[in-house]
């Protein structure tokens, strides 16, 4: 999300939304448990593997992402719903 916001909005601006934003959300952690299962489910972005883990381990109701298709769920038997911005907006807002 800052790489986002800082190309739009510059670097000061984003973390300042971001530590609003901070006020309304839970940051899932990322235990050792948790960077070894983003590290065995092989995906091709290590980064994507992480979050996902961490947001099953957090227990998540969703992930919510710019590109759900990066996200390799048919093995996985835990799986939470990976969702778009709009698609959450539209689901629960």
């Amino acid at each position: 999300m800052f790489y986002i916001l800082r190309s739009d909005i510059g670097t000061a601006r984003a973390q300042q939304e971001l530590k609003r934003l901070r006020n309304y959300i839970k940051v899932a952690p990322a235990d050792s448990m948790t960077v070894d299962r983003a590290l065995d489910a092989n995906w091709r972005d290590l980064e994507d593997a992480l979050q996902y883990f961490s947001a099953v381990s957090a227990k998540c109701d969703a992930l919510i992402t710019r590109n759900p298709k990066d996200f390799k769920l048919d093995s996985i038997a835990d799986s939470i719903p990976v969702l778009t911005p709009k698609k959450f907006i539209a689901t629960h807002l």
